[in-house]
């Protein structure tokens, strides 16, 4: 599938406004749920199944949020950036 590129000016800021929120958002994310982690299970934790697949929920669900707050800052970006009547 080929995808066609924008030439609006005002959708690719957008977009690069959008990933660069989404890119910030995911490694908060990463590093918050880290030290919960950390803090929770003990610094010299064995890495068991159950926990690596805790860790792989999580992340999941950091970049489901991550997506989310990305197309939100994009729409949002567009939102500013519209004319006005």
């Amino acid at each position: 599938m080929i995808l066609k590129r924008s030439k609006n000016l005002v959708d690719i800021k957008a977009s690069r406004y959008g990933l660069r929120r989404a890119i910030a958002f995911f490694i908060i994310w990463s590093i918050a749920c880290d030290l919960i982690f950390t803090r929770t299970l003990g610094w010299s934790t064995a890495a068991t199944p159950y926990n690596l697949a805790r860790a792989g929920v999580v992340l999941a669900i950091g970049v489901a949020f991550a997506m989310i707050v990305g197309r939100r800052a994009e729409t949002r970006f567009k939102a500013k950036q519209a004319p006005t009547l």
